[in-house]
């Protein structure tokens, strides 16, 4: 059962894949489409899943499931949401998601990526700095999310400056 993403509770459990290639705002409007007629059949042990979905700052595609008034996600339910994730992909000609890329804010809705490995090098060439906010791509709930944006000298990136 689809809930619009801002009406989910703060306790939904989230899934996040970020992209090194940012979605256009077209691509973000179907996409958004595509999330909400996949969430509508979303199923888990034969029952609906109470969830949404959507792309937050033009570059993670974030899936969400209630679990407290819905069917617990897992097995086959998780597959079901890869497969969707890799039709999507190929969908928008979009590279696998890849949890090893580092989202950080640019300036206001604005984010880039780097890969985890090349931290150091960012920082010594003073692209990025301890100050500069990462995405916490860790979060487990939508209240997470609300403070998803931490300085990378507090983040779990930090052991690779």
């Amino acid at each position: 059962m689809y809930v619009p993403f801002d009406e989910m509770p703060k306790e939904a459990r989230v899934w996040l894949y970020p992209y090194a290639e940012s979605f256009t705002e077209e691509e973000i409007k179907e996409a958004n489409v595509d999330i909400k007629n996949f969430v509508e059949e979303w199923l888990s042990h034969g029952q609906s899943v109470k969830g949404s979905g959507t792309i937050l700052f033009g570059r993670i595609l974030c899936l969400t499931a209630d679990e407290k008034s819905s069917a617990n996600v897992g097995g086959c339910s998780i597959d079901s949401s890869t497969r969707f994730i890799t039709q999507l992909e190929k969908k928008y000609n979009k590279q696998k998601s890849d949890r090893s890329l580092v989202v950080y804010q640019i300036s206001g809705t604005q984010s880039d990526v780097i890969g985890f490995r090349d931290l150091s090098q960012a920082v010594q060439d003073g692209k990025l700095n301890k100050d500069t906010l990462v995405f916490n791509i860790q979060s487990e709930n939508i209240a997470d999310l609300d403070a998803a944006w931490i300085p990378l000298s507090e983040s779990a990136y930090s052991r690779f400056v």
